[in-house]
């Protein structure tokens, strides 16, 4: 529907690219909440997003470009880390949290601690 909207030759309006990602984002959390993996959801949208035309280069475009924007940041945070001589997997996890910011770095804490991945004695909740 959205692929339709987006004739050759006339640029991509950002909403339907935001609206797909959005659909994937959800079609995960359902999944995820009916006790089906995250990423089934995220597949079938995918199978749904056609691969053809203006619409599907647009959306590979952005992705790429979140994709690399993230993938450059947590590169350089685990470099800097390991050359500071700190353990691999921690600075891994500080190139993880190096790449979360604002709202999204409180989801992935709590996240993480109530699935026991993070268990810092100085991460304080509120409950």
């Amino acid at each position: 529907m959205m692929a339709q909207r987006c004739p050759d030759g006339e640029p991509v309006d950002e909403i339907y690219v935001c609206a797909t990602l959005c659909c994937v984002l959800a079609a995960g959390f359902v999944t995820d909440t009916i006790g089906i993996h995250a990423l089934f959801g995220a597949f079938v949208v995918g199978i749904l997003v056609p691969k053809e035309g203006a619409f599907a280069g647009a959306l590979v475009e952005k992705v790429e470009d979140l994709v690399s924007a993230c993938f450059g940041k947590i590169v350089g945070t685990v470099v800097v880390s390991l050359l500071c001589k700190m353990p691999f997997q921690e600075a891994l996890a500080v190139g993880f949290l190096m790449n979360t910011k604002g709202l999204v770095e409180l989801i992935v804490l709590n996240i993480g601690r109530d699935r026991k991945v993070i268990q810092f004695p100085f991460f304080f909740s509120s409950y």
